[in-house]
């Protein structure tokens, strides 16, 4: 083969190169075309239609329930999934109640506007199903003031109150069998307890409790029966031990026992007569024995009676006007008829 041949064999090799690479080329572009219209064809028959569009975080979509050409139903959906619906339960056009849901399923919260305002004034939260904890702006001024807490039978277990709006929660209500069984007050709002009223069955104050010094621990205690005063009990040196005891009758006091030293011993005795006190009995010396008497007539002190000697026997008596004594008698041998009498 000479050289001239050579690039004739050359050339024709080139052309056929070309050619087949025409060829090869055509070949690619029918396959791509043929995968493409493969994807058209069969893939959406595979895959659900949505998963060609990305879910919108957030999308809301409307319906009118009643056919009233008005929306009354607003379903809310992220990322595809419902989350919410809300309601135009008055058909005011605005929404109304506002249901959260679970699972696309479980409502789990309800919001409900009771006065029209367009916000949320009562909240419940749910379990399968049921209340279990219900929220509420009684007063209407945005703000909860009132938390109850309920049973799966829809009963009221125990309630928080916000008795003066400021955003606290200062009452704390017990329930038991749909009757009220006890109360708790933080007065000052410092997140302890400091006045306790306890309840009967006739929906009655059985008993109260005061922390009057604000230091965690009941001083005071009042008891009743059937809504009227029976006793009253202080610790008026808060050390933990009572050192007041009152008992009442008819509304009024009748007895009053004191502990002078306040360390929870007795021993000054008050009687009363419809509310007046009309004697006392005092163990000035706290052996634990009464030594000495007084006696009282429109609450003023007219007499006094002492065991000067401690034998469990009058030998002293003082008479006593405008607060001065003005006479007094004595037993001076002891056997209980005074012998000396003195004027003053």
């Amino acid at each position: 083969m000479d050289w001239l041949n050579i690039g004739t064999f050359e050339s024709g090799w080139i052309a056929t190169l070309k050619k087949e690479g025409l060829k090869l080329e055509k070949r690619k572009r029918f396959f791509a075309s043929l995968i493409a219209l493969s994807l058209v064809l069969f893939l959406p028959s595979i895959i659900p239609a949505d998963a060609a569009t990305k879910p919108k975080p957030k999308e809301i979509r409307k319906a009118d329930l009643n056919k009233d050409g008005k929306t009354d139903m607003w379903d809310y959906y992220e990322y595809g999934k419902r989350v919410m619906f809300s309601q135009d339960k008055n058909l005011d056009g605005k929404p109304d109640i506002w249901k959260y849901l679970k699972n696309e399923k479980e409502i789990y919260k309800v919001e409900v506007d009771t006065n029209k305002d367009g916000k949320p004034d009562i909240t419940y939260h749910l379990k399968n199903g049921k209340p279990e904890r219900v929220e509420a702006d009684t007063n209407k001024d945005g703000k909860i003031d009132l938390i109850q807490h309920v049973t799966g039978n829809n009963e009221v277990t125990s309630d928080e109150v916000d008795s003066n709006g400021n955003g606290k929660m200062d009452t704390f209500r017990y329930y038991a069998n749909k009757k009220i069984t006890s109360i708790d007050y933080d007065t000052d709002e410092n997140g302890t307890i400091d006045k306790k009223e306890t309840y009967g069955t006739d929906n009655k104050v059985e008993k109260l409790e005061i922390d009057k010094n604000k230091d965690g621990k009941f001083d005071i205690f009042f008891s009743y029966k059937d809504g009227n005063l029976v006793s009253k009990n202080a610790d008026i040196n808060f050390d933990g031990r009572i050192d007041i005891w009152e008992y009442y009758s008819n509304g009024k006091i009748a007895k009053r026992i004191i502990s002078e030293k306040k360390n929870g011993v007795k021993n000054l005795y008050e009687f009363f007569r419809n509310g007046e006190l009309v004697k006392k009995e005092i163990d000035k010396d706290f052996d634990g024995k009464i030594d000495t008497w007084q006696e009282f007539q429109n609450g003023k002190l007219t007499r006094i009676l002492i065991d000067e000697d401690k034998d469990g026997n009058i030998d002293l008596w003082q008479y006593v006007e405008n607060d001065k004594i003005v006479k007094m008698e004595k037993d001076s041998n002891g056997d209980g008829t005074p012998d000396v009498t003195s004027y003053y």
